[in-house]
């Protein structure tokens, strides 16, 4: 399955109340640490985590606090990590791991 960006403002902001329901997301903030930690559980392969970790730091640089729109920061950053991912060559991230 193709991982699509979000164009519309519609589908930037069901990235930021997904973003909020999992505890990714606050208000216009992008809760940094949360995803780090989260991180380990999505890339197990110890050799992808260091890029995903570098990933997470560089979006939440680039895009947290440009824009005043909640919906649109979550879709900045979504849409950033997406285009790392394949930069970086990382796995796509397992979103729900097994227990």
């Amino acid at each position: 399955k193709k991982w699509e960006p979000a164009t519309t403002y519609n589908e930037k902001c069901f990235k930021k109340c997904t973003s909020e329901q999992m505890g990714y997301m606050t208000g216009n903030t992008v809760n940094k640490q949360t995803l780090l930690e989260a991180n380990p559980h999505q890339w197990p392969d110890t050799q992808e985590l260091p890029l995903a970790n570098e990933m997470i730091n560089e979006c939440y640089d680039e895009t947290v606090g440009k824009q005043t729109d909640p919906c649109l920061t979550a879709g900045d950053f979504c849409d950033c990590m997406r285009k790392k991912i394949t930069e970086k060559k990382l796995s796509f991230p397992q979103m729900y791991p097994e227990a």
